[in-house]
């Protein structure tokens, strides 16, 4: 009998201390947004409003990564030498005798930032 009591309290003990040891269980991951919805930091849509002095003076952009760019029609409010945008553009087809500054691009967004 005193071996049946003492193998119930080893088994008891053995399933208590089990317990305690086991890995929590494992929670379901949130899947990723989709990628569309994951707005990060992009270089080329940050820059600075500049004001070049070549060929009677004009406005330009360029991005943080230096790429230069001439919009078609940068609105008044935006035409301040050094003032940090956001902007999204299609890029133009060059026209010969327009700006060589940079690439000819139609603003589709432009924000102050």
């Amino acid at each position: 009998m005193k071996k049946i009591i003492a193998g119930s309290v080893l088994s008891i003990l053995f399933l208590a201390i089990a317990g305690c040891c086991s890995k929590p269980p494992v929670k379901e991951e949130t899947p990723a947004p989709p990628v569309e919805e994951v707005k990060k930091y992009d270089e080329k849509n940050y820059g600075s409003v500049v004001y070049i002095k070549q060929d009677g003076g004009f406005f330009g952009i360029v991005n943080d990564r230096g790429e230069k760019f001439v919009p078609d029609l940068l609105p008044d409010m935006f035409r301040f030498d050094g003032l940090r945008v956001f902007f999204d553009y299609q890029v133009l087809e060059f026209k010969p005798g327009s700006k060589k500054w940079g690439v000819p691009i139609q603003l589709t967004v432009i924000r102050i930032e």
